[in-house]
Formats: structure tokens, sequence, C-alpha cells
């Protein structure tokens, strides 16, 4: 696995979600 791919996937689903709750 890429750690690398796997932190960037979940930093922006983070910036999605914190987004979405912000709205």
């Amino acid at each position: 696995m890429n750690t690398i791919s796997i932190q960037m996937a979940f930093f922006i689903l983070w910036e999605t979600v914190r987004g979405f709750i912000k709205g």
C-alpha cells in the first residue's frame, strides 16, 4: 500500500466533511 496515497485521500475526505459541516 502507498501510505502517502492513503494520507492524501484521508486529507481530502476530511476537508470535504469539514466543509460540509460548516455548510
